[in-house]
Protein backbone atom coordinates (compact mmCIF):
# COMPACT_ATOMS: atom_id res chain seq x y z
CA UNK A 1 0.00 0.00 0.00
CA UNK A 2 1.87 3.40 -1.42
CA UNK A 3 -0.62 5.22 0.26
CA UNK A 4 1.02 5.05 3.95
CA UNK A 5 4.43 6.57 2.15
CA UNK A 6 2.36 9.48 0.83
CA UNK A 7 1.10 9.65 4.03
CA UNK A 8 4.20 9.94 5.99
CA UNK A 9 5.38 12.11 3.09
CA UNK A 10 2.57 14.81 3.77
CA UNK A 11 3.16 14.70 7.52
CA UNK A 12 7.05 15.98 7.08
CA UNK A 13 6.04 18.35 4.94
CA UNK A 14 3.79 19.88 7.31
CA UNK A 15 6.14 19.30 10.25
CA UNK A 16 8.57 21.56 8.41
CA UNK A 17 6.05 24.06 7.62
CA UNK A 18 5.07 24.47 11.23
CA UNK A 19 8.34 24.37 12.26
CA UNK A 20 9.27 26.52 9.99
CA UNK A 21 6.24 29.11 10.48
CA UNK A 22 6.84 28.88 14.70
CA UNK A 23 3.04 26.92 14.53
CA UNK A 24 1.81 24.93 16.85
CA UNK A 25 -0.22 21.99 14.68
CA UNK A 26 -2.22 21.96 11.33
CA UNK A 27 -6.12 22.54 11.84
CA UNK A 28 -7.02 21.63 8.50
CA UNK A 29 -5.88 20.20 5.42
CA UNK A 30 -6.99 19.46 1.84
CA UNK A 31 -5.83 17.55 -0.53
CA UNK A 32 -6.17 17.54 -4.28
CA UNK A 33 -6.49 13.54 -5.79
CA UNK A 34 -6.46 12.86 -9.56
CA UNK A 35 -9.01 10.25 -11.01
CA UNK A 36 -6.20 9.17 -12.78
CA UNK A 37 -3.45 9.30 -10.29
CA UNK A 38 -3.47 5.87 -8.93
CA UNK A 39 -4.27 6.45 -5.53
CA UNK A 40 -6.96 4.79 -3.81
CA UNK A 41 -9.15 6.94 -1.75
CA UNK A 42 -10.16 4.70 0.74
CA UNK A 43 -6.73 3.29 1.22
CA UNK A 44 -5.66 7.07 1.89
CA UNK A 45 -8.17 7.74 4.02
CA UNK A 46 -7.50 4.33 6.27
CA UNK A 47 -3.29 5.11 6.28
CA UNK A 48 -4.23 8.76 7.15
CA UNK A 49 -5.86 7.65 10.33
CA UNK A 50 -2.59 5.97 11.46
CA UNK A 51 0.04 7.58 10.13
CA UNK A 52 -1.26 11.06 11.43
CA UNK A 53 -1.20 10.00 15.12
CA UNK A 54 1.80 11.74 17.63
CA UNK A 55 2.25 13.97 14.43
CA UNK A 56 1.13 17.98 13.72
CA UNK A 57 -1.72 16.23 11.63
CA UNK A 58 -3.44 14.09 14.55
CA UNK A 59 -6.42 16.46 14.92
CA UNK A 60 -6.78 18.25 11.47
CA UNK A 61 -10.01 18.15 9.37
CA UNK A 62 -8.61 16.32 6.92
CA UNK A 63 -10.61 16.54 3.21
CA UNK A 64 -10.13 15.18 -0.16
CA UNK A 65 -10.93 17.29 -3.60
CA UNK A 66 -11.22 15.25 -6.49
CA UNK A 67 -9.90 16.45 -9.77
CA UNK A 68 -11.86 15.06 -12.66
CA UNK A 69 -8.96 14.04 -15.47
CA UNK A 70 -8.67 16.15 -18.68
CA UNK A 71 -6.52 15.55 -21.64
CA UNK A 72 -5.97 17.10 -25.11
CA UNK A 73 -5.26 15.15 -28.62
CA UNK A 74 -1.84 15.84 -30.06
CA UNK A 75 -4.02 14.78 -33.24
CA UNK A 76 -7.14 16.34 -33.57
CA UNK A 77 -6.38 18.55 -30.37
CA UNK A 78 -9.87 18.03 -29.18
CA UNK A 79 -10.08 18.28 -25.03
CA UNK A 80 -11.59 15.38 -23.41
CA UNK A 81 -11.99 13.55 -19.90
CA UNK A 82 -10.84 10.28 -20.05
CA UNK A 83 -11.70 7.53 -17.31
CA UNK A 84 -8.03 5.56 -17.85
CA UNK A 85 -4.83 6.24 -18.57
CA UNK A 86 -4.02 5.52 -22.39
CA UNK A 87 -7.46 6.06 -23.47
CA UNK A 88 -8.00 6.88 -27.01
CA UNK A 89 -9.47 10.01 -28.16
CA UNK A 90 -12.93 9.99 -28.66
CA UNK A 91 -13.45 11.93 -31.96
CA UNK A 92 -10.41 10.66 -33.46
CA UNK A 93 -9.03 7.86 -31.99
CA UNK A 94 -5.48 8.46 -31.88
CA UNK A 95 -3.83 7.36 -28.38
CA UNK A 96 -1.10 10.39 -28.59
CA UNK A 97 -2.67 12.42 -25.80
CA UNK A 98 -1.17 15.40 -23.11
CA UNK A 99 -3.26 14.89 -19.61
CA UNK A 100 -3.62 18.39 -18.55
CA UNK A 101 -5.29 17.61 -15.03
CA UNK A 102 -5.98 14.28 -13.11
CA UNK A 103 -2.60 12.35 -12.31
CA UNK A 104 -1.54 14.27 -9.27
CA UNK A 105 -1.73 14.23 -5.92
CA UNK A 106 -1.22 17.17 -3.90
CA UNK A 107 -1.70 19.31 -0.85
CA UNK A 108 -4.71 22.16 -1.64
CA UNK A 109 -5.03 23.79 1.71
CA UNK A 110 -3.46 24.22 4.96
CA UNK A 111 -4.75 25.60 8.06
CA UNK A 112 -2.56 26.08 10.78
CA UNK A 113 -2.69 26.66 14.66
CA UNK A 114 -0.17 29.41 15.56
CA UNK A 115 1.16 29.25 18.92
Amino acid sequence: MHELSLVVSIVETCENLVYKEGGKAIKEITLIVGTLSGVEVDALKFAWEMGVKNSVLEKANFKIKMEKAEAKCDSCLQHYSPKTLYEPCPICGHYGSNYLKGRELKIHLIKMVRK
